[in-house]
């Protein structure tokens, strides 16, 4: 699906507010592409929530400075910890109902339109449902991101509440949502109930897994995060799906006899593939993890250690099959794997100054009662 169009949907009187999470952040992206859709699907308060460190690279780079910052929209990073903030959430929230979206997508040119990105799209009336727990469990996270003296991003939040009661409601808090179709739902996030590649294990619980499909930019060097998994899932086979003329993939990690590479090089060979989905294939499902977290130990954690990211991810059951036929895998991992020996150097990457950007944050301006 094309993100930014399915923004601008309505449903009922349309949606008053609108919250925006990221790592990166481009502000001409979101104020020319996300803000235009936010508000044809009825929003005026919006409040963009993205990493400090790069909301300060995004001032001082040399890119279009915000134009409407501060009136159109409001902008707040959570402090910075060990970790990023790095998770790609939307929520929408009306009288009516909400929408949250959850994605692999930065606010940027790239990832709005040019990388190939992975989404899923939750939407939501007023009355109980388990569409309507997952959209008000995203709202509680991202709720959750500014304390009680956040100014105007607060303010923001507070306001939406007040003219969105049912995301205060009583409800089912439960993390698994049942769907009428028959398949299952979960958000996971980061800070919140353990590490991300922990729970998604414990989803599949006692099933035999007899593929695990890993499709990530970025990994550890050692592959840290695919052997956790592994040590718990026990696959009887692990493909890697790679873009392998452009790859930031670890050569000299080990690869044991059960796991393969699979070249997806000539899907979208113009495209940066920055989607990051995890599928475990048993006998009568797709168990699939998607959204911002690479598969590396710092966003889905290894064992009791449950990472250093922020990120938010939506676990999806699915009968066998329908994934990969969804994602368009099928047809790639029917190939032959790719020989570990003849894959090209990584292509090389400025590394982001994160230190450099947390030392030179210049804070922040904040208006209350006509006073600056």
């Amino acid at each position: 699906m094309k993100l930014p169009e399915r923004l601008a949907r309505r449903k009922g009187r349309g949606f008053h507010s609108a919250f925006v999470t990221s790592f990166a952040v481009e502000f001409a992206a979101f104020e020319e592409v996300i803000l235009p859709q936010l508000s044809a699907g009825g929003a005026s308060n919006v409040l963009l929530i993205a990493d400090a460190r790069m909301a300060t690279m995004a001032l001082s780079d040399g890119s279009a400075l915000p134009e409407m910052l501060g009136r159109e929209y409001v902008l707040f990073s959570p402090p910075a910890a060990d970790g990023i903030f790095h998770p790609k959430i939307i929520v929408q929230v009306g009288r009516d109902g909400g929408r949250c979206i959850v994605s692999s997508a930065n606010v940027t040119g790239a990832g709005l339109g040019g990388n190939v990105e992975v989404a899923v799209e939750v939407e939501c009336g007023i009355e109980p449902s388990a569409e309507r727990e997952i959209v008000r469990s995203a709202w509680r996270y991202v709720n959750a991101l500014v304390p009680s003296d956040g100014g105007a991003a607060r303010e923001a939040l507070n306001w939406a509440r007040e003219r969105a009661r049912w995301l205060d409601e009583p409800g089912d808090d439960g993390e698994l949502q049942l769907l009428g179709d028959g398949t299952a739902m979960a958000l996971f996030v980061r800070p919140g109930g353990g590490g991300i590649g922990a729970r998604f294990a414990a989803m599949i619980g006692g099933e035999a897994v007899e593929r695990f499909v890993v499709v990530s930019p970025y990994w550890d060097g050692d592959l840290a995060a695919v052997a956790a998994l592994e040590r718990v899932l026990a696959p009887e086979r692990t493909s890697l799906i790679l873009d392998v003329d452009r790859h930031e993939f670890p050569a000299s990690a080990a690869m044991p006899p059960h796991r393969e590479i699979i070249d997806i090089s000539e899907w979208r060979p113009s495209r940066f593939t920055h989607a990051k989905i995890l599928i475990a294939v048993t006998a009568e499902n797709d168990h699939v993890l998607s959204g911002s977290a690479n598969c590396t130990v710092a966003a889905l954690g290894e064992g009791t250690f449950t990472g250093t990211n922020a990120e938010a991810c939506i676990y999806r059951r699915l009968p066998r099959g329908a994934a990969t036929d969804a994602l368009d895998l099928d047809r790639w991992l029917a190939s032959e794997s790719f020989p570990i020996g003849d894959l090209p150097p990584p292509v090389e990457t400025t590394a982001i100054p994160l230190n450099e950007m947390h030392v030179g944050g210049a804070g922040s301006f904040e208006t209350e009662g006509g006073r600056l």
